[in-house]
């Protein structure tokens, strides 16, 4: 007997977004399946870099899409601790899907930018299909996985096709070689402390799962949740930091690459002047191809630059509101609100240029942006909270040198202190 539609669809609702009840716990014993959503979409990464095989991939894309929803979204460590863990496990699904989808629909797979896709000139289309397919063949395999891998971990398009655009922050770092090594080596270490601190000062508020303590007074309420807020934000600055210095410094040291081919991942947030400054340059661009593919791009084509920022921004709303929702924290919404209303808020800054002929900027315009931000941010920030990522593990207490020295020190001096005084 053939299954019903409602039975088919609680199948497939079952095998591409489970329930927390339909969810497995990573164990010593499963942990490896986490590889096989990345092998997945590495197929298609590479898939993407071979000619003639835009058919393949839209074939295969499905299954791709199916195996990473069902392994990123229907497993989870099964610990408090783990919550940070679980939603960046969430992202990184909703972000396989993206990339399969975008990769699948690009008739000509992705290249780099002035590479030779098809000989310009007299020659005819079979005489240029031909000459790539030859340029592909005489490539070993090992290179054509490198190749993937590159595109795979590309997420900004430096050099690529599908980067125009992307804002590239200038690098303070020695371009030579040995001193760019030391200068990195030195910032993962300085991340790493600025890592920790922020991470310790957040602990010192344990179990609260949200950033308003109700017990405290109005101003003095606002004033926590507000450093809260910023030290959420320096987390993810100092942790994204960390991991991209430690990446660039392998792929440099083992692989080869050149130091200028891993440009700074944020532009001084902290320095912008505006909103649109604030999100098209000062912030990362890790994921910018991820929300002009989903929203830009398809509203943009339909209602034009309004269409562009108000879908780019919703886009994000919705990948950080699927964040937390694939790992069974529910649908809350805060997280699409303060980001589509960033996209209004961008228009706003537009329509001030367009009516006044000046720009939002200066000191009037960074006041501006950080008012908006630590008002209309702080529920978005708050929804983090609620789903565990302030009791979650980030730096074990072992391995933090701000909880083994730097906390007991300013205990004992206060300690110290006060006993004079008294």
């Amino acid at each position: 007997m053939a299954p019903s539609l409602e039975e088919l669809g609680a199948f497939m609702r079952r095998w591409i977004a489970p329930s927390p009840d339909d969810k497995t716990p990573i164990t010593l014993g499963n942990v490896w399946v986490l590889v096989i959503p990345l092998a997945a979409t590495l197929v298609m990464a590479y898939l993407a870099r071979r000619p003639n095989t835009w058919a393949i991939r839209i074939g295969v894309a499905p299954a791709v899409i199916m195996t990473v929803g069902r392994v990123l979204f229907g497993y989870y460590i099964d610990s408090p601790l783990a919550a940070t863990f679980n939603y960046a496990l969430g992202l990184c699904g909703v972000f396989c899907v993206g990339l399969t989808l975008e990769l699948a629909r690009a008739p000509a797979g992705r290249r780099k930018l002035g590479e030779k896709v098809a000989n310009q000139g007299s020659q005819s289309t079979i005489e240029r299909d031909a000459d790539l397919r030859r340029d592909h063949a005489r490539r070993p395999f090992h290179a054509g996985l490198f190749d993937a891998i590159e595109l795979l971990c590309t997420m900004r398009g430096i050099e690529w096709d599908f980067g125009s655009g992307v804002h590239v922050p200038p690098s303070h770092k020695p371009a030579a070689r040995g001193p760019c090594i030391r200068a990195t080596l030195q910032s993962i270490v300085l991340s790493y402390f600025a890592l920790d601190l922020v991470d310790s000062f957040v602990k010192l508020w344990p179990d609260r799962h949200t950033i308003f303590i109700s017990t405290l007074p109005r101003l003095q309420r606002y004033a926590l949740s507000s450093a809260l807020q910023l030290a959420t934000g320096l987390l993810l600055v100092a942790g994204s930091t960390t991991i991209y210095n430690c990446l660039a410094l392998g792929d440099v040291v083992l692989l080869g690459h050149e130091p200028s081919s891993w440009p700074p991942a944020w532009d001084a947030p902290w320095r912008a002047t505006s909103l649109n400054d604030l999100w098209a340059r000062g912030w990362h661009q890790f994921l910018r191809r991820t929300f002009l593919f989903f929203g830009g791009y398809p509203l943009g084509y339909l209602f034009g630059r309004v269409g562009f920022v108000l879908g780019t921004f919703a886009a994000s709303g919705v990948f950080h509101t699927l964040g937390a929702y694939f790992i069974g924290a529910g649908l809350d919404m805060r997280p699409f609100v303060f980001f589509a209303g960033q996209g209004v808020l961008v228009l706003c800054e537009h329509a001030f240029r367009i009516v006044t002929g000046r720009r939002v900027g200066g000191w009037a315009g960074r006041i501006w942006a950080y008012v908006v931000i630590f008002t209309l941010g702080q529920p978005f920030i708050d929804s983090l909270f609620n789903i565990g990522l302030d009791r979650s593990l980030v730096i074990h207490p072992s391995l933090s040198p701000a909880r083994r020295i730097l906390f007991p020190l300013i205990v004992r001096g206060l300690d110290v202190y006060y006993a004079r005084k008294i």
